[in-house]
Parts: structure tokens; C-alpha cells; sequence
């Protein structure tokens, strides 16, 4: 990968805010999967309208022509679905897709140096590449770059990288064949597999000049990240070609662009919608298990390879994304990413997702390039779920979908401490991963863990020493396949100001209520403003003694929360019943009580 000097990604950056943040809605393309969804066409339609936007706009039905909507970047899924539906089609449609749907045919040709591609082209007509030929070889020079970067992508991947590479498909020679086609504009280029399955042998066609609207990046740059993309493509399909989980080919296609060619950042496009709009990150979608119509989410997903390369390292990366190709020969694309990561990273998949998603906070305005994503203030800033403005203690419950993380910002304007407990259902032991962000006028940003006792019930405190925290909850669910109803997690919010903490006194115990069904021991936090010698008994609401904990010194004022656990059980190793019980913190000249409710 090629590093960039720090003068470029300063005009990078100054570019990228300079342009409008334009979600990649694809506004047509929900409209006709809605419609599929709900009966209104058959997938004749949808198929037909499908090509129809991709290549002839103007042929749409009416219903789905929005002004300056984006095409697929890669006509990969729309090649098999018009293939997959191509006898249902009319006479005059099957007239129209056919150069689409399968091999066009070019009067021009020219294999590359590298003798690995076979480049088909013309110079009249419509489809025609420009006849500058700068270099006098009687080849244009558009076709030139093009064979120069297959060659490029070629040696990278199957040399460098150790991909096997594609198998020949026998078609006028044994070189990959590319085709180079007006494909209207928006749409850099396809991949169109020749069969379903293991080994499957596949044609490529880019566009003949990248020029005109809907092109993110325009001219030889589109044409390179192309080449990587498509490339890519057909990479995979000699590995396996499973349409139901297209949205690995593309998040990985995507993430190559960038490992060729670092600096032109096309990918740039789809992160608006995916921080923003209704992207993976944020409305609680984030689901690996893609429906067809998120064909944004497939490509902007490619930040999870770029989270593995900048946390792990380019060649664990290389060596792991590698790792999950080879296994989806034999499993499909989620389990084979878990597989990989587990197997290839120091961390389980679980962990390695979760801390993703926490990487996600870091961006735009955010942004720490040092410790989190190196492009990251080109990032959008991330969108939060829900905020909370002057928050109070309250209750509430995040609902995940399965893979799905959502972001709860709590703010205050004094400083304060932070208490949380967090609740699952049963059903959903260790599918959790939570994390706290505390930010405040200090210049702090500190990130928290949050232990799941049972992998069930969590608890975190969290003190702001500045004005001003804000407070972001990360939850993240990690469960691979959904359920009816989805997965609900209780969170308890409650914060003491500082007048709150210049007191000796016990705080509500962590969790509160606690319920032994679930957890198998609760946390007393208390706070003192002196050194002192502190005890802590526990009585029935009747006042019988029921556990008395050792004393012990504290010399340094502040917060504790983890010095004294209890298991639910009594003097005599019994354990107590459901009830209200009095708790009782003991200092050198105080003393303070505090309610705690037990359920069995």
C-alpha cells in the first residue's frame, strides 16, 4: 500500500468537506425492492427494472425514476439477476439486455504486456474508448492503462498476496477477458460470472471513459480502482460464486480498490450514508446478512477491512481477508469471516467486531488518527441513535438486530459520575458487548469496558472530572442470525453531580434490582471525601444481621465500586431470599444506609 504524505491528506481533507455530503440512497432501488417485498411486481419487474436503471435509465417505469439517484457502482448483482430471469423476459427485452447478459462482441483487441488479459474494445460507435495514442503504439492509450493495471492487479494479488487466480474460461484464448463498453453513467464496471458454484469462470466489462454525472471519481482513476474492483470480482469467483452473499464480494472488492491504489479514496462516496443515513452504523442495521436493496451498505462495509488493517497490522490482514475466501468455498460468507478472524487474529471475532464499532465514534470532528482509523477526519461524522440533552436517571431498552450496534449519547453540563447497569435476556447469555466513550471540556476521551457478570448482567461507573461529558453507550450485539423480536438489552442510567459526591455515602448497588437468577454477585459502590476506616453490614428489613464485611482503610478519597461484592449469601454461606435488605456503610465519624432489593 502506498503511504500518503501528510500535505496530501490535508487536501484530501480539505476537498472532501468542500464537497456536499450526498447519501448514496439509491432511492429507486428501495422503491422496487419494497414493491418485490410486497407483491406489487413480480421479479420479472424487478429484474427488468432492475437492468433499466442500471443501463437505460430512461426505459424505467415511471414510478421509479427519481432525479440524480445513484446507480450500483459494480453491475455484478443486476448481471445475475438478469441472467437468473432472462426467459422470462419479452422478445424486446431480451433484445435489449443480451450485450449485457452475455459476451459482447468488439471488432479491436489487445493483450496486455503480461500476456494475463485479453482487452476488447472499439474505436466508433458508441461504445468507443478515445483514439488518443500518445505513445504511438497504434493502441489507444486508454486501453493501454487499462492492461497496465490488470498486469498490476494481477502480480498483486496471485504473487504478492498468494490469491489463486482465476480459471481460464478457454474464449478466444486463455487470457481473462475484458470488455470495454459504454455502460452509462454511474456504473464503473461488471464482473459477469459464467455459472453458480466452486471455480466459476467470468468475463469482465469497465466503462469506456468514466466521464460525465454519477461518477464519484472521474477519467484514469476510476479506471484503475476499477480494475482493482472488478478484478477482485473474478478473483472470487474462481473461489466460489454464491449470490446470496454478494455483500462480502463487494466489501471486499471495495477494500482493494484502496490497497492499490491508496490514493484516490473512491470509497469515500458511500461513507455519508453509511454514518449518516441508514448505514450499518447507526438505526441499528448494522446486519452482515444483507438484503439486496442495501447495495450502498456492501461497499461502504469495506471499513471493517480497513478497521483490521490499521488495528492489526496489513499482512495479519492480507493474510486473514485471504483466510475468508478460502473457507467460503465450503461456508458461507459470515461464518467464514468469524473463522478466519478467530483463527487468525489475537482476538475472537466477538471482540474484534465490538471493537470496531467503537472505532466507528472516532471520526470527522472525532477523529484520532493515531490510535483509530489514519483517514478517519475524512470520515463522516458518526450519527447517534439517540441523544440524550440535560439527562436524568432513567430506564430504557436498546433493541439490536443480530451484528447491529447502536449508539446512545447522554450529556450533562456539570460534571458527574455515570452509573449504568445493563440487563439481557437469558436466552441472550454472551451476545453482549458494550462500551462506554466519556468526553468533557478537560480534552479527555476515555474508553471503557463493560464486564457482563454470566455474560447477562453488566455494570460500569464513570466519573467526568471537566464540565460538560458527554457519555456514549456502544452496544453492541454479536449474535451472527436474528430472532422474532430481536435482542433487547435493559439499560439502567443514573448520575450523581458533584455536590452528589462530597459526601461519604453508598451509592444503589450494581445491578440494582439484583436478581440471583441471573448474576451471581452484586457490586456496593460508595463514595468517600476523607481517608477512613470503612465497613459495610448488611441487615433484613426486620434489622437481623445478615453479612458483615471485614474493615478496611482507604487513605485516598474518591469513588470505589469493585472492594466489596457480595454473593448473595449470609454469615453462614446461606443464601438469603428475594427481599429488601438495608446496607449499611460504616466510616470513622459517618454513617450512611441505603436500600437494596434481592430477587431468587
Amino acid at each position: 500500500m502506498i503511504r500518503k504524505s501528510k500535505i496530501y491528506l490535508i487536501c484530501q481533507l480539505f476537498l472532501f468537506l468542500a464537497t456536499p455530503m450526498v447519501l448514496y440512497s439509491q432511492e429507486a432501488v428501495k422503491r422496487m425492492g419494497a414493491d418485490l417485498e410486497e407483491g406489487r411486481i413480480t421479479m420479472h419487474d424487478y429484474a427488468v427494472n432492475r437492468g433499466y436503471e442500471l443501463f437505460a435509465p430512461e426505459r424505467l417505469d415511471a414510478r421509479y425514476r427519481v432525479p440524480d439517484d445513484r446507480h450500483d457502482k459494480c453491475g455484478l448483482g443486476v448481471i445475475h439477476l438478469l441472467r437468473t430471469e432472462f426467459d422470462t423476459f419479452t422478445t424486446e427485452e431480451q433484445d435489449f439486455f443480451r450485450r449485457f447478459a452475455f459476451r459482447p462482441s468488439l471488432p479491436q483487441s489487445y493483450v496486455s504486456p503480461g500476456g494475463f488479459f485479453k482487452l476488447h474494445y472499439t474505436t466508433s460507435g458508441s461504445n468507443s474508448v478515445s483514439v488518443v495514442d500518445d505513445d504511438g503504439n497504434d493502441i489507444p492509450d486508454f486501453v493501454d492503462e487499462a492492461a497496465l493495471a490488470f498486469d498490476n492487479v494481477h502480480l498483486l494479488y496471485t504473487d504478492t498476496l498468494g490469491y489463486q487466480a482465476p480459471p481460464a474460461d478457454g474464449v478466444d484464448g486463455n487470457e481473462y477477458d475484458v470488455y470495454i463498453e459504454n455502460l452509462g453513467s454511474g456504473t464503473y464496471g461488471l464482473t459477469a460470472p459464467e455459472g453458480l458454484g466452486l471455480n466459476t469462470q467470468s468475463y469482465l466489462i469497465i466503462d469506456n471513459d468514466f466521464a460525465g454525472q454519477g461518477y464519484f471519481t472521474n477519467g484514469l482513476d476510476a479506471l484503475r480502482v476499477t480494475v482493482a474492483h472488478e478484478y477482485h470480482h473474478m478473483i472470487q469467483m474462481g473461489y466460489i460464486w454464491r449470490s446470496g452473499d454478494r455483500f462480502f464480494y463487494e466489501m471486499t472488492a471495495t477494500w482493494f480498490e484502496d490497497v492499490v491504489y491508496d490514493d484516490v479514496n473512491d470509497y469515500f462516496q458511500y461513507l455519508p450514508t453509511l454514518f449518516q443515513g441508514s448505514g450499518f452504523i447507526t438505526n441499528s442495521t448494522s446486519n452482515f446478512s444483507l438484503p439486496f436493496t442495501d447495495v450502498a451498505d456492501m461497499y461502504g462495509r469495506s471499513i471493517w477491512m480497513h478497521f483490521l488493517a490499521a488495528q492489526f497490522g496489513e499482512v495479519t490482514t492480507h493474510n486473514t481477508v485471504r483466510s475468508m475466501w478460502e473457507k467460503m468455498t465450503t461456508d458461507i460468507a459470515i461464518n467464514a469471516i468469524e473463522s478466519a478472524v478467530n483463527e487468525g487474529l489475537p482476538v475472537s471475532f466477538e471482540e474484534a467486531f465490538h471493537t470496531f464499532n467503537t472505532w466507528n465514534y472516532f471520526t470527522g470532528s472525532r477523529a484520532d488518527t493515531v490510535n483509530y482509523y489514519p483517514e478517519g477526519r475524512t470520515y463522516p461524522d458518526l450519527v447517534f441513535n439517540e441523544t440524550l440533552f440535560n439527562a436524568n436517571d432513567t430506564t430504557f431498552t436498546v433493541t439490536n438486530r443480530e451484528l447491529s450496534t447502536q449508539y446512545i449519547s447522554v450529556n450533562r453540563q456539570l460534571a458527574s459520575t455515570f452509573s449504568l447497569s445493563f440487563e439481557a435476556e437469558l436466552d441472550d447469555i454472551d451476545t453482549w458487548r458494550v462500551s462506554t466513550i466519556l468526553s468533557d471540556n478537560s480534552g479527555q476521551t476515555t474508553v471503557s469496558g463493560v464486564s457482563f457478570l454470566n455474560g447477562i448482567s453488566g455494570s460500569s461507573l464513570v466519573t467526568s472530572f471537566g464540565n460538560n461529558p458527554e457519555l456514549v453507550i456502544v452496544a453492541t450485539n454479536t449474535t451472527k442470525f436474528g430472532k422474532p423480536g430481536n435482542f433487547p438489552l435493559s439499560v439502567d442510567l443514573k448520575m450523581f453531580g458533584p455536590a452528589e459526591l462530597n459526601a461519604n455515602k453508598l451509592l444503589p448497588t450494581i445491578p440494582s434490582p439484583a436478581n440471583f437468577s441471573v448474576v451471581n454477585r452484586v457490586k456496593i459502590p460508595f463514595v468517600i471525601v476523607d481517608p477512613s476506616d470503612i465497613e459495610i453490614k448488611i441487615y433484613s428489613i426486620s434489622g437481623a444481621l445478615i453479612k458483615s464485611f471485614p474493615e478496611r482503610t482507604f487513605s485516598v478519597p474518591g469513588l470505589y465500586e469493585n472492594e466489596f461484592i457480595w454473593d448473595g449469601r449470609n454469615d453462614n454461606n446461606e443464601r438469603v431470599p428475594s427481599g429488601i435488605y438495608i446496607c449499611i456503610l460504616k466510616g470513622d465519624n459517618f454513617i450512611h444506609r441505603e436500600k437494596m432489593a434481592i430477587i431468587r
